[in-house]
Parts: C-alpha cells; structure tokens; sequence
C-alpha cells in the first residue's frame, strides 16, 4: 500500500520546478491531477527526458473520464 503517494519522471519534476521559480528542484511534491490527489515523488528508474506521471487508485477520488483538460492539469499545492 502506498498510501497516495505516486511516482513522476524527472522531467516533469523539472517542469514544475521551472513553472513554481523554484531555486533548487523538489523531490516530492502534493498536488492534484484530474480526480486523483495526494502525493508524488521522483523516480529515476527511468530515462530522464520523458515525462510521465503514476496515479494509483487509492489516490483518485471520483471517477474521471480525462477528456476535458483541465483534468490533464497538474495542480501543485504551493
């Protein structure tokens, strides 16, 4: 069990880290992405330049169809 916690690449990491003007790049972040909330970390198992993000189910919190983008958005708690 991982208790809401998911994985996400470096470079998107890298992404927020530029989007927030942030000095130094975070290793885990809270946030919300479509109906699922909680907590992600980096892994970097694998290749650094491609973005992606793990969502487990015990982080989503209604049932969402990803089509409308603002459930693609990537909403960081500051």
């Amino acid at each position: 069990m991982n208790d809401g916690i998911g994985r996400m690449s470096l470079a998107l990491m890298q992404k927020v880290r530029s989007s927030l003007n942030l000095s130094e790049l975070p290793s885990a972040i809270q946030g919300r992405l479509g109906s699922a909330k909680g907590m992600w970390i980096v892994d970097n198992s694998r290749p650094p330049d491609v973005i992606w993000i793990e969502i487990y189910p015990s982080q989503e919190k209604w049932e969402c169809d990803w089509d409308d983008p603002a459930h693609r958005t990537l909403e960081v708690r500051s």
